[in-house]
């Protein structure tokens, strides 16, 4: 029926917006988005799955920036990188793309910011 057209119609807009809104990096703002699809819409159960795995991956990418920033205190600037390196793995293409490069320039600048060990000399 032309009823249920428009509400598939409506839910897959309503869909593909929370997933642009999630790439410019607004997790909450995606998440009311996606609920916004009715129950009775085809698209309800994979919008509620989509919910669940945006909010688990997005805990994780929090979790590698948080050791990012312990990296960062600790001058441990090799482990820094290495996490830069797993955000840019991210499925998400917020953390993939526009984070891991932000967190990236943050470490070459940080690191800029302090002097180079001198080399021990070798007996």
């Amino acid at each position: 029926s032309e009823q249920r057209q428009l509400l598939e119609d409506w839910s897959q807009w309503a869909f593909d917006r929370a997933q642009a809104i999630l790439r410019q990096g607004d997790l909450n703002q995606a998440i009311l988005t996606a609920r916004r699809i009715p129950p009775n819409s085809p698209l309800a159960a994979t919008a509620s799955t989509a919910i669940e795995t945006w909010q688990t991956q997005w805990q994780q990418a929090e979790q590698l920036e948080a050791a990012f920033e312990q990296a960062i205190v600790a001058q441990q600037w090799q482990s820094a990188l290495s996490i830069t390196y797993q955000l840019a793995q991210s499925p998400l293409l917020y953390w993939r793309n526009q984070r891991a490069d932000e967190l990236l320039k943050r470490l070459r600048y940080t690191r800029n910011q302090y002097p180079q060990a001198a080399p021990s000399p070798v007996p």
